[in-house]
């Protein structure tokens, strides 16, 4: 991994688009393995089809890497993501930081991603009646 090659994925995430989502090539080896909290695949096509559901299920989905830890191979990305639910009557735009672990090949492109963040909080909880059955489950165990 070099310096460039980070920089130029954190260029292609801040400006991710449904269009380019048929770059991922140029920055996953072919059988890269992704892991979040909702998906776990390996694969090219199937990485992009995570985030051709992304589109269609959120709008405007978009990445703003806060920063950028590089140690050998390796980086993690601090990041914000932001989107709209497509139901309006679920509250303005939402937002919430994650970080995603990743591991590049030698010839510069990631071949291991694996996002961290919390799908209660920042995504259940926000649904009216699953949102307030996970709060009172939250509370009772504190």
């Amino acid at each position: 991994m070099n310096e460039a090659s980070v920089i130029a994925l954190q260029n292609y995430f801040e400006t991710l688009t449904l269009e380019s989502v048929a770059s991922l090539g140029e920055y996953y080896s072919i059988d890269a393995y992704f892991k979040d909290p909702f998906n776990e695949v390996r694969g090219i096509g199937e990485i992009e089809r995570v985030f051709h559901h992304m589109f269609a299920t959120l709008e405007a989905p978009q990445f703003v890497i806060q920063e950028i830890w590089p140690k050998d191979a390796s980086a993690i990305f601090l990041w914000e993501f932001r989107f709209f639910f497509r139901d309006k009557t679920l509250s303005p735009q939402q937002h919430f930081t994650g970080m995603s672990l990743l591991r590049f090949a030698a010839d510069g492109k990631v071949i291991h991603h694996r996002d961290y963040w919390d799908a209660a909080e920042e995504i259940y909880e926000k649904f009216p009646l699953l949102g307030s059955t996970l709060r009172w489950i939250k509370r009772r165990m504190r």
